[in-house]
């Protein structure tokens, strides 16, 4: 979760830009634009679903997933909570 507060960021200003950046490929503005259109729209939704998928499908499953795992590990008799964000701030 904290990795996840810590990336939202950077990965938020990394797609928007490329997905803004290929919008007016997207739109078929300029010249010669209209045969790569379909590429710019690919990539824009590629990137949109990516970025969803990186930044609340993937800490969702691990958040409900991670300590039942823990759990099922022999030998490990104090699991990390996985579900409970640090409270110290370093």
């Amino acid at each position: 979760m904290r990795a996840a507060q810590i990336r939202m960021r950077p990965i938020m200003m990394t797609s928007a830009t490329t997905i803004l950046g290929m919008l007016p490929l997207a739109l078929g503005l300029g010249e010669g634009s209209a045969g790569w259109a379909g590429l710019a729209k690919a990539v824009m939704g590629g990137l949109t679903f990516a970025t969803f998928l990186t930044l609340f499908v993937t800490p969702t499953m691990y958040t409900l997933f991670a300590p039942k795992l823990a759990k099922a590990q022999p030998g490990n008799a104090n699991p990390v909570p996985v579900s409970q964000p640090s409270t110290s701030q370093s």
